[in-house]
């Protein structure tokens, strides 16, 4: 097994993290719909952006909005190189072809499909094997972007470039906040670099929790700052990516609240999202478009209340295939009644009706 710290690869994902959450104040939404606030240095930095990019590009609706964030697909790509750097990148975007760029967004689009199709499919309908009107059709998405995607396949090229010609723009403004908050960005990187260097999965399963399954034979990890609450897991191919955020340990802590993992729990049990996510599992493993469906929030509101909930041990990230599933640990409610049985003597009362 080869783990690894890829800066490159860590700040491309988190310039295009950058580049949606700065799009329409997409960040104070999602931040509100988990009841968190949004970190000093992010918000600054956040709204920076929005002051010095324009976002008046074809199809922006589909590459940014929260609906989609598609943007953010570009960056986990399987066509991007373990090499790859921030300067690269948009030489990297220029150079995908038309097939590369419209699979891209199809395994974006797909994972809104309300029947989901396989690679291969996949592979066809970009090769324009296949209607992706009709494919598109059956997507639950806003009408508006559902519109922008047609324009996308309709004519591929002319909205690449559009979308290339937008991030380098973008990339020295997000230069300038890598300058800015240089000491906390390359602090954590460090700190991160370091325990993976040291201790490797050991490290790893010690900041996620055991709550991600390392069985992959080659594992990038990475750090976000834009989404720093966040702890987030992508599997491409063979490989999987782990991305941890600056304040996800913090998150975990502040969720712990001094108290032990039983009170963690319940906490979780109390919140009605969580809760219906739990039950929504109980039934089979879910990955997370399909969990965000059934509950009526968006992935990334699911995003951050998985964070929650694999802190607490209460769910467990796996990869199957393609995508990563969550499993619903049975063995931490067990546990967690064991607590109140022992607490409140449920045992022993019994007979006390």
């Amino acid at each position: 097994m080869k783990i690894a710290f890829n800066q490159g690869l860590s700040r491309v994902h988190d310039a295009m993290e950058g580049l949606v959450l700065s799009y329409q104040d997409n960040y104070k939404q999602v931040y509100k719909d988990y009841s968190f606030t949004v970190s000093k240095n992010a918000a600054e930095a956040l709204g920076f952006i929005q002051d010095h990019v324009d976002f008046a590009i074809p199809c922006r609706e589909l590459f940014f909005s929260r609906d989609r964030e598609a943007a953010v697909s570009f960056a986990r790509s399987r066509f991007i190189p373990e090499d790859i750097t921030v300067d690269a990148f948009a030489d990297h975007l220029a150079e995908l072809t038309d097939e590369q760029a419209r699979l891209i967004m199809l395994i974006n689009l797909n994972d809104a499909a309300k029947q989901s199709l396989d690679h291969e499919a996949l592979v066809r309908l970009s090769r324009g094997e296949g209607d992706v009107v009709a494919f598109i059709r059956q997507i639950t998405l806003p009408p508006a972007v559902k519109w922008e995607a047609m324009e996308f396949f309709d004519d591929t090229r002319g909205a690449m470039q559009a979308f290339v010609g937008l991030v380098k723009r973008y990339l020295p403004v997000y230069k300038q906040v890598l300058d800015t908050y240089k000491n906390a960005i390359e602090g954590f990187e460090t700190y991160v670099s370091q325990g993976v260097g040291a201790d490797g999965k050991r490290f790893l399963n010690r900041v996620v929790r055991d709550a991600i399954e390392l069985e992959s034979e080659n594992i990038s990890v990475g750090i976000l700052f834009f989404r720093s609450r966040s702890l987030t897991c992508v599997t491409i191919d063979d490989k999987l990516r782990v991305f941890i955020g600056t304040e996800y340990e913090d998150t975990v802590k502040q969720a712990l609240g001094g108290e032990d993992i039983s009170m963690l729990i319940f906490k979780n049990l109390a919140d009605k999202t969580r809760f219906q996510i739990l039950n929504l599992l109980k039934s089979g493993d879910l990955y997370g478009q399909e969990i965000a469906e059934k509950v009526g929030i968006t992935l990334a509101t699911v995003s951050y209340h998985m964070s929650f909930l694999l802190a607490a041990n209460l769910v467990r990230l796996e990869k199957i295939g393609q995508k990563g599933y969550y499993t619903l640990q049975k063995q931490a409610l067990k546990r967690c009644i064991a607590y109140l049985d022992t607490t409140f003597g449920l045992s022993e009362a019994k007979g006390d009706e």
